[in-house]
């Protein structure tokens, strides 16, 4: 019961981080870019999808480490309530 609701919360704020990192990253990547005229593209599209990595990575490990933690403690609420219910 609970595992489902945490399991569809965790994929919402995937799809939403990733987007937002993604979004970041694309910031990050166009601070950073080079203005070199020559391997403009080369550069452009590193330095985007690095940005885009690193924007992903912030903001999407914190969730991770949090979901895992409520996870844990679902588990344990889950188990308590299964064991007054045999009792």
């Amino acid at each position: 019961m609970y595992t489902d609701t945490v399991r569809k919360l965790f994929i919402w704020a995937t799809v939403i981080i990733a987007i937002a990192g993604i979004a970041i990253g694309i910031f990050i990547g166009y601070l950073l870019m080079s203005p070199a005229e020559g391997f403009y593209y080369v550069v452009e599209w590193t330095w985007l999808s690095t940005g885009a990595m690193i924007g992903v990575w912030i903001l999407y490990s914190p969730v991770v480490i949090a979901f895992h933690g409520l996870h844990k403690i679902i588990q344990i609420l889950d188990n308590i309530r299964k064991n007054t219910e045999k009792e």
